[in-house]
C-alpha cells in the first residue's frame, strides 16, 4: 500500500469542510505521527474526506504475533487520535471525535471533525508542547523520581480523556510486578516467530522511517532495563517515596475495540503530561499482552476495570527519538488532495 504524494495535487483543489490550509493538515498529521506504538510500527493510516480526517488501523503494520487481536495496534491509533485532537485545538479549533463510528469497518478507529474555535487550557498546552520532545524510555532510570504534584497531572490527564490511572506505590506490589514482567519477557522471547518479528523491526539503516534502531536495544528491550532502580525505598518500607520512580496503569471500564481506542488516547494524554513534568516513560507492555500474567496482573491490583496498559515513569537521560514516517507516507490513496502550496 503507498501513499498519496502530497505534492502531486492540482491547483484549486482542497479539502473544503475541513477549512484548514495545506500547511494546517501537514501540522496536525504531523503531530499524529509522534504518537507513541510497539516496535514504532506507526501503524496508522489518515484519509481526508470533505469535513473529516479519518484514522485508520493499517493492516501492512499489523505484528500479528506480538499482537494477534490488534489490540495494541488499536491502542496506538488512539495514541495517534489523542495527538490530532490537541493539534488541532493548538490551532484553535474544537475536536469532534467519534471512536470506531462503523462497526462493519474494523480497519476504521475514528473520525475526526472541526468544531468551532476555542482556545488550548494549560494543561493542553502543556502537552501540546510536549508532542515534539516526548520518548519512549529504553535504558535505566536515574535518581528523583513522581512528585505529588506530577502525580495529581497524570491522573487529571488520564481522567480528562475517560481513562483511569493506577499508580503503584508498594514496593512489594512493584517486587511481584517486576518478577512477572520478565517471566512475560522470557516467554516471548522462546518463541522464535516472536524474536524474527523483533528482527524485522530492528532497524539497522539510517534512512529508515520505523522500526528502533538496534544501538537501543531493537524494540524488544528487557523490563530489567527499566525497573525500579536499587535504593528508591524508603527506610520505613511504608512505600516508595516522592523521589521514586512508579509504575502506572491504564485501565477503562469496559473492554472492546473502541475502548482500547479510548484507553491508546488516555494513555497518549498520560505520556504527554510526563514529559510537560519532565518525566521518562518505558512501556511494560508483556505484563497485559501475555496470558496468564495479564489475568496475574490483574489479581495482583485487584482492580474492577480493564488493564489496557503497564509504563514505568521516572526521572532518566532521553533516549534518542525514534523515525517517523512521513505525511505523504501515511495517507491512503481514496484520501482527498490536500490544497495546493
Amino acid at each position: 500500500m503507498t501513499g498519496r504524494e502530497v505534492d502531486d495535487v492540482p491547483l484549486g483543489t482542497h479539502v473544503t469542510g475541513l477549512r484548514l490550509d495545506r500547511a494546517e493538515i501537514l501540522a496536525v498529521l504531523g503531530a499524529a505521527t509522534r504518537a507513541p506504538s510497539v516496535h514504532n510500527t506507526q501503524p496508522w493510516r489518515f484519509r481526508l474526506r470533505s469535513g473529516t480526517i479519518d484514522v485508520l488501523r493499517d493492516p501492512e503494520r499489523w505484528l500479528r504475533v506480538a499482537d494477534p487481536d490488534g489490540r495494541e495496534q488499536r491502542l496506538a491509533c488512539g495514541a495517534a487520535v489523542r495527538t490530532l485532537r490537541l493539534a488541532l485545538i493548538g490551532l484553535g479549533h474544537r475536536p469532534f471525535v467519534t471512536l470506531h463510528p462503523d462497526r462493519t469497518d474494523p480497519w476504521l478507529m475514528a473520525t475526526v471533525r472541526r468544531g468551532s474555535g476555542r482556545p488550548a487550557t494549560v494543561p493542553e498546552q502543556a502537552m501540546l508542547d510536549a508532542i515534539g520532545v516526548r520518548r519512549t524510555q529504553r535504558t535505566d532510570f536515574g535518581p528523583g523520581g513522581v512528585t505529588p504534584e506530577a502525580r495529581l497531572a497524570l491522573r487529571r490527564a488520564a481522567i480528562d480523556a475517560g481513562v483511569w490511572l493506577d499508580l503503584v506505590a508498594a514496593p512489594e506490589v512493584a517486587d511481584r510486578l517486576g518478577a512477572m514482567a520478565r517471566r512475560a519477557y522470557r516467554t516471548r522471547m522462546d518463541d522464535p516467530a516472536f524474536r524474527a518479528e523483533v528482527a524485522r523491526w530492528t532497524s539497522w539503516a539510517d534512512d529508515r522511517h520505523d522500526g528502533v534502531a538496534a544501538d537501543l536495544g531493537g524494540p524488544a528491550v528487557s523490563p530489567s532495563a527499566v525497573w525500579l532502580p536499587g535504593g528508591a525505598r524508603p527506610a520505613d518500607g511504608q512505600g516508595l517515596s516522592p523521589s521514586s520512580p512508579l509504575l502506572g496503569f491504564v485501565s477503562t471500564h469496559a473492554d472492546g475495540p473502541a475502548e482500547e481506542v479510548r484507553a491508546g488516547e488516555g494513555l497518549q494524554s498520560v505520556l504527554l503530561a510526563a514529559a510537560a513534568h519532565g518525566l521518562s516513560a518505558a512501556f511494560l507492555s508483556e505484563l497485559i499482552d501475555v496470558e496468564p500474567v495479564r489475568t496475574d496482573v490483574h489479581r495482583l491490583l485487584g482492580r474492577p476495570r480493564r488493564i489496557q496498559a503497564a509504563i514505568r515513569l521516572g526521572v532518566a537521560t532521553a533516549s534518542p527519538p525514534t523515525p517517523r514516517r512521513p505525511v505523504e507516507d501515511v495517507l491512503t490513496e481514496d484520501s482527498e488532495p490536500l490544497p495546493p502550496v
